[in-house]
């Protein structure tokens, strides 16, 4: 039996939520509690992602319990002390004005939490989250390419993620170097670079799992056994011999954005032809609606080329003021870039639009 306030226990129950729901398990879709020298511990598990938070409490005697998830909805409008106790399967939690008797599941049928072992890497987490939302969009929804790759090389780390047909990767300095290299699904990997709020988190590469502590949260991610990883690294070390560079300002990529917001808001594909001229850039834009827009925005040209891409990639990939924009040809990849950010994307057929 434990006493817990009704906003901690809310807060564990809301950071458990984190984690998918199962169709397969039944003990997956609860919370088990348990106490721990004075404080309680809620652990949930989808078996590719483990969250653990911990929070004060009063404990008159040890123990565990397993209540299912959507308690977590009835405890938004409790306050108030909490009294939690449990003998195996059956939960009792009582309150000053609150009073709940629920079936839960045996905790000792609860997946155990992966112990992670290895190299310990520090990291800002705003600057981690920044990297990650910087190329993110780039994953596919499908496996195996719904990951990220996260790759360190003594002081700078990288993450990159790829769907085939276009490819982001961010790279940033570390204060711990290390030399790891591992893939991991992209949505709970976002799901924690949202919810942990401390300013600093240490990152634990093992060989199956990696771990990340940051405060009262810890959590354990299992790396993606198949993702291509040499097939990435291949395509960012590759050279193109580049016929053309251009270089566009804050003001020009806000003009491009305003006219592929417009072509990207019908249905079916819709492309964008960028014709580079002496000291200017002329994007077309039309999709299978009829609609058909250009604007001609000023940039420092290197080169002269016609080039068609899909507006949607090509909005993903205008998220910094300024950015390069590197070519070759119209069959091989283009490479847009920004300080320590770069983005690759293949380009459609001139002759099929």
């Amino acid at each position: 039996m434990f006493k817990i306030s009704a906003s901690s226990l809310n807060h564990l129950m809301k950071m458990a939520g984190l984690v998918d729901r199962s169709r397969v398990l039944r003990i997956l879709n609860h919370v088990l509690i348990r106490t721990d020298q004075g404080r309680v511990v809620a652990t949930a598990t989808d078996l590719v992602m483990w969250i653990r938070v911990e929070a004060d409490a009063e404990v008159i005697e040890p123990g565990a319990v397993a209540i299912p998830r959507e308690m977590s909805a009835r405890l938004s409008g409790i306050s108030g002390e909490l009294w939690i106790r449990g003998d195996g399967r059956t939960v009792a939690i009582e309150g000053m004005a609150f009073e709940a008797a629920l079936e839960g599941m045996d905790p000792e049928d609860f997946p155990s939490f992966p112990v992670v072992e290895g190299p310990e890497i520090r990291l800002e987490t705003a600057s981690f989250r920044e990297a990650f939302e910087a190329v993110a969009f780039a994953a596919d929804r499908s496996e195996p390419l719904s990951g990220v790759l996260m790759e360190g090389n003594g002081s700078t780390f990288a993450i990159v993620a790829s769907d085939g047909y276009r490819l982001a990767a961010k790279t940033m300095p570390i204060a711990s170097p290390a030399s790891f290299s591992l893939a991991v699904p992209k949505t709970p990997l976002g799901k924690v670079l949202r919810a942990i709020r401390e300013k600093e988190l240490i990152m634990t590469v093992g060989q199956e799992h990696v771990a990340f502590r940051a405060g009262n949260v810890a959590v354990v991610i299992r790396i993606a056994e198949e993702f291509p990883t040499q097939t990435i690294r291949k395509l960012l070390a590759m050279e193109w011999e580049r016929t053309t560079r251009i270089e566009l300002s804050r003001q020009a990529v806000k003009e491009l954005r305003t006219l592929l917001k417009a072509a990207g808001t019908g249905k079916g594909i819709a492309a964008a032809v960028l014709t580079a001229v002496p000291g200017s850039l002329v994007v077309r834009a039309t999709d299978w609606n009829g609609f058909s827009g250009t604007v001609t925005v000023p940039a420092v040209v290197d080169g002269g080329i016609d080039i068609a891409i899909n507006t949607r990639f090509l909005m993903d990939a205008l998220r910094f003021d300024e950015i390069t924009i590197e070519a070759t040809g119209s069959e091989t990849p283009v490479r847009i870039s920004s300080d320590g950010w770069v983005c690759l994307v293949m380009p459609m057929r001139l002759n099929e639009l």
